[in-house]
């Protein structure tokens, strides 16, 4: 069994959303929530942070399956320049696609404790870190080749993403496969997502901003999720001059 990683979290809380939060993020094309949000949230996060409950919610989406592929066929685009590729899955939750990579080249970091302790008992030969940025392993990452964020960047201020991939290596490019739901502004989608715990949901116009601030595009393409989402596929190399 390889070693567990886990040190505390720099903030508070138990989801990626309250990392690093400032009021003035919400200027950033994300719409500052009202009162029925605020309670939708309060609900989804008191239920969600249990692991086997956000597995059961992933099942009923079919998250996994839908995402699966996309992941998979990023594994084998690094695999085939860099079969010792070593990966970042930032945001691993559960450890939903931990099985996909190899335990040798992989590390998984999640903010929600509980999260991590899970997909460690689930996958113990890869490691894991409980953590909410990379500042306080940015020493170690010298030979990070690529960072996925599944399903992450709706949970993050803008400038907290920032500050997460400036801690990646400049010396070398970095490879980031985003795979993201965008914001839906009207019908059942909207109803929906009053109840999803990323409290920085983004049109795919402001989505597409951040990408391009944040990495170089290699493809990019809008996929149905379900009847009433879409999801944003993003893969590029991560800039150097990001901030």
């Amino acid at each position: 069994m390889t070693e567990q990683l886990l040190i505390k979290p720099t903030t508070s809380g138990t989801n990626q959303s309250n990392a690093g939060y400032v009021e003035s993020d919400y200027t950033y094309g994300v719409e500052s929530p009202n009162a029925l949000r605020k309670l939708c949230l309060f609900l989804s996060n008191a239920i969600l942070q249990f692991p086997q409950i956000f597995e059961l919610q992933q099942q009923i989406l079919n998250q996994p399956t839908l995402l699966r592929k996309e992941v998979e066929d990023e594994i084998a685009s690094l695999k085939a320049e860099n079969v010792n590729v070593r990966v970042i899955d930032y945001g691993c939750g559960s450890g939903t696609y931990t099985g996909l990579f190899s335990p040798d080249n992989y590390l998984g970091i999640d903010c929600s404790l509980p999260m991590i302790k899970h997909a460690q008992k689930q996958h113990p030969q890869h490691k894991f870190l409980h953590a909410d940025n990379l500042e306080g392993i940015k020493s170690n990452l010298e030979d990070v080749s690529a960072i996925f964020l599944v399903g992450v960047i709706h949970h993050l201020p803008e400038n907290l993403l920032i500050s997460i991939l400036d801690c990646l290596p400049k010396t070398n490019k970095v490879r980031m496969l985003s795979i993201d739901t965008l914001k839906c502004n009207s019908g059942l989608g909207a109803i929906v997502q009053l109840f999803e715990r990323g409290e920085f949901l983004r049109d795919e116009r402001d989505h597409k901003r951040i990408l391009d601030r944040i990495a170089s595009q290699l493809s990019y393409k809008k996929v149905p999720y379900g009847s009433c989402f879409d999801l944003a596929v993003f893969r590029g190399i991560v800039r150097t001059d990001i901030a």
